[in-house]
């Protein structure tokens, strides 16, 4: 099959077209040029342009030689305007789309096992993040189109960042951390029951779909099927690298607070993963599997810092010089263009 991945560079479009070329497809990726990753194995061509800029997309799209894409999997769709200008420059020339998107979509406050049809939040519980992404779906089923919508949890994928607890969520100096024997905070002790996915098994989902010739609409989630917590993500992190872990705690209102963001993931969300199971069959891959794939590429990233940029915690007497310690380093930390995507717009309203 001749397949489009979109955002095919990113550290998650990497893995699809890894899974889908091996597969036998003819992998092509449209990306802007900037993803972290260098082109997979097996990928048959490189379109390069801006999915936010409707000329240079139709640009990109012509410079391939393909007429007719038997499946589009858009890996790296935001926002509502990003799918109707797609859709457009397509011009029908896709059977069908496979489109990734977040568990963070579902309400807060549903039920603890979320079903794919569990209700979603609204944009003010969800924040701008998983509001924009649920925004995304309804662009998505608006254009009629044949499609699959996966939501993922957490991904561990390499080239990822580790981290799944708010004030280490994919922090670049985790490694380091916990080399140094410096605490990790967590929030409320990091009992949130949370999911995660490994890259690969995204892909092989999405290569399972691909050759499924089925019509319609269908949203399924893709995780691990056993939850772990942000602690137990920590320690099997710490147990991979050799090291006991220091634990300390924020209390997450005071966390919320703070401004620090990831708000979401400070409560806890298990999905019912049945049936993707059911429809294509799946042996996910266990957390200290995918962290040990992931290992090697943290550890080379990982810094040299001398110092402990969140010390001052460590100091603080009360609840409120706690607070004003957080609120301090939330201001002055330097965010990653990962940490603008998940705390742009307002932060969401939850009931902790």
């Amino acid at each position: 099959m001749n397949i489009l991945v979109i955002g095919g560079t990113g550290v998650l479009g990497n893995e699809l077209v890894a899974s889908l070329s091996s597969a036998g497809h003819k992998t092509w990726v449209l990306s802007n040029g900037l993803g972290p990753m260098s082109l997979a194995a097996g990928a048959g061509g490189h379109l390069i342009g801006d999915r936010n800029d409707e000329s240079a997309l139709v640009a990109a799209l012509a410079s391939a030689p393909i007429q007719q894409w038997d499946c589009i999997v858009d890996s790296a769709c935001y926002e509502a305007s990003q799918v109707e200008l797609l859709v457009r420059a397509i011009a029908g020339r896709s059977l069908r789309y496979i489109v990734i998107s977040t568990t963070f979509v579902y309400r807060p406050s549903a039920p603890a096992l979320l079903r794919e049809d569990s209700p979603t939040g609204s944009a003010k519980q969800l924040g701008g993040y998983a509001a924009n992404k649920l925004l995304a779906e309804a662009a998505w089923h608006a254009t009629g189109s044949s499609m699959t919508i996966l939501r993922l949890p957490h991904v561990l994928a390499p080239g990822c960042l580790p981290g799944v607890v708010p004030l280490h969520n994919r922090d670049s100096q985790l490694i380091t951390r916990l080399r140094n024997g410096w605490p990790v905070w967590l929030v409320d002790e990091g009992r949130q029951q949370m999911q995660f996915i490994d890259g690969a098994d995204v892909g092989r989902a999405v290569t399972r779909l691909v050759e499924w010739r089925g019509a319609g609409v269908r949203t399924y989630n893709c995780a691990y099927s056993e939850p772990t917590t942000g602690r137990t993500y920590i320690e099997a992190l710490a147990t991979t690298l050799g090291v006991i872990p220091i634990f300390l705690d924020v209390p997450a209102h005071m966390h919320r607070a703070s401004g620090w963001g990831w708000e979401l993931s400070t409560i806890s969300r298990i999905c019912d993963t049945h049936a993707l199971d059911q429809e294509i069959g799946r042996a996910p891959t266990s957390l200290m599997a995918s962290i040990q794939r992931c290992l090697p590429g943290w550890v080379d990233a990982s810094c040299s810092m001398q110092t402990d940029p969140l010390a001052g915690l460590n100091d603080c007497s009360d609840d409120t010089s706690l607070l004003n310690e957080l609120r301090r380093l939330a201001r002055s930390r330097v965010p990653s263009a990962l940490d603008k995507r998940m705390n742009q717009g307002a932060p969401p309203a939850l009931s902790l």
